[in-house]
């Protein structure tokens, strides 16, 4: 009996993740960037983060955590909005032979 509950809640989750997939295929470069945002939030709640990375791990420096996860983290999201619109600009590729004369390029999409 349980099992088979489980498995009816399983399916309904991959039921709704299906139709979230479907719904939006892929996100524009302003809604990107948005969640790009993230930045801010590790800069406005780094000490809370701090505080749950030293109780998670015990003894360790607050300096490195900051050094180590916030500002590495911080340093990558920012590579990525400065080279967003490089990403996401279709390419030409090779095409195989099967696909000749024609020609490819690819469209870059989650």
């Amino acid at each position: 009996m349980d099992a088979s509950r489980n498995r009816t809640e399983l399916e309904r989750i991959f039921a709704t993740q299906r139709e979230g997939t479907r719904e939006q295929v892929s996100r524009s470069y302003e809604e990107r960037m948005d969640l790009l945002g993230l930045g801010r939030i590790f800069e406005q709640h780094r000490d809370e983060l701090v505080d749950a990375v030293a109780a998670d791990f015990g003894i360790r420096s607050r300096y490195e955590t900051i050094l180590l996860d916030l500002m590495l983290g911080i340093s990558e999201i920012k590579f990525a909005r400065r080279n967003l619109k490089t990403w996401l600009r279709p390419r030409r590729v090779k095409t195989d032979i099967f696909g000749l004369p024609g020609s490819s390029r690819l469209v870059p999409s989650p």
